[in-house]
């Protein structure tokens, strides 16, 4: 098993999967203050624990100190109803501190599917290129502060989607994109974001990411009224608009360059000057199950359905170690049939349960010992 590898995990009640020896990443945010009672409770097995996790719960984690006192985290998930918690998990390496604890991760997959079937989904960090659907142009990003934003043919380049609001912080990366949600647009290690400027011509403009502002805040649109608030997926085609609804950003195709018009989409298609269609295209890998082993594939690479992603007829996924799937689904499938409904003996019992054992022989042997020297002395 690979360091990173989560370990093979166990069933409860059909629709419980618990992780032993691994926690969810970025932990601040699903503290004792997160959980669906605003405490964490103390006393309760691990199955009591899942027991508490009802209604807005859909997943926690359960600690077992070293002196055998617990502690259980059922927490309110609702509150980022988007977030994926599978996608958070990692093994309890990650927090030192936990060393010497054993630890669980439950996960109610009525609320998070498992394995996700969302390889197709953009998310908040993914490393895109941003393609016009016409001509196939892409945005380029050889540039400096305040220069305009062109865009030419057979161009690739790294462009990042970034929350408006930093509370998240690094977990937004888990995070979905959906159509109607403010979004800054980057260059992934610099401090630079698309900008309007006095003259409605877009630019690049060094920004302290912390902060969002109205310049650099941009919403994508889908062209299907019905899909407003849904997920974002790589190959859709979408608009993009500045503040209201009818700043649109266009392609001024005698300047190859994004600028915004204040119109209808309809006026603009009569307009020739001007293009509004994009699409996105992923710069991200993904991960299969090829048997036994667990593989990389490029995202733009796959077989696309939706929020799915397929190769080789089998699932893809964002997680380089697969989940540890590889080594108990069933093959070719996504099915986790074959777990078993009991936690697995941990290497500390299973040392105990040894000793113990050899302890009750030595004894044993010691006393059997003694009683062959007293009858020796006594009867013979």
């Amino acid at each position: 098993m690979k360091e990173s590898e989560l370990p093979k995990p166990w069933k409860y009640k059909n629709n419980w999967i618990i992780w032993p020896e691994t926690i969810l990443d970025i932990l601040t945010i699903s503290d004792c203050n997160d959980t669906v009672n605003g405490i964490c409770l103390s006393g309760k097995s691990i199955k009591e624990c899942i027991d508490e996790c009802k209604d807005s719960c859909g997943a926690g984690y359960h600690i077992e100190f070293e002196n055998g006192s617990t502690l259980c985290a059922p927490l309110r998930t609702t509150v980022n109803p988007l977030l994926n918690q599978i996608h958070r998990l990692k093994k309890k390496d990650v927090y030192p501190e936990l060393k010497h604890a054993t630890i669980s991760t439950f996960i109610n997959t009525d609320h998070f599917p498992f394995p996700p079937e969302e390889a197709n989904v953009v998310f908040f960090r993914d490393v895109v290129d941003i393609i016009d659907v016409v001509n196939k142009m892409s945005i380029t990003t050889n540039i400096r502060e305040n220069d305009y934003i062109y865009l030419k043919k057979d161009n690739k380049n790294n462009l990042q989607f970034r929350e408006t609001t930093q509370t998240l912080g690094q977990i937004s990366q888990y995070i979905p994109l959906q159509y109607g949600v403010p979004v800054q647009i980057s260059i992934p290690g610099t401090s630079l974001l698309i900008s309007n400027s006095d003259k409605n011509i877009l630019t690049w403009n060094a920004s302290p990411i912390v902060f969002s502002t109205e310049n650099t805040t941009f919403n994508l649109r889908s062209l299907d009224p019905k899909k407003n608030k849904d997920k974002i997926t790589y190959g859709d085609v979408f608009y993009i608009t500045y503040g209201s609804e009818n700043s649109i950003v266009v392609i001024n195709t005698k300047f190859s360059r994004l600028e915004i018009v204040k119109d209808s989409l309809d006026q603009i298609d009569i307009n020739k000057q001007f293009l509004y269609k994009f699409t996105l295209e992923s710069n991200m890998m993904g991960y299969y199950c090829d048997g036994r082993e667990c593989k990389k594939i490029p995202i733009k690479d796959m077989e696309k359905n939706g929020h799915i992603g397929r190769y080789k007829n089998v699932t893809v996924g964002r997680d380089p170690n697969c989940w540890g799937v590889c080594k108990y689904l069933e093959l070719g499938t996504n099915s986790y049939s074959l777990l078993s409904d009991k936690p697995p003996v941990n290497k500390t019992s299973k040392h105990l349960i040894f000793y113990k054992i050899l302890f009750m022989f030595s004894l044993l042997s010691m006393i059997v010992f003694i009683l062959s020297i007293i009858i020796k002395r006594f009867f013979f």
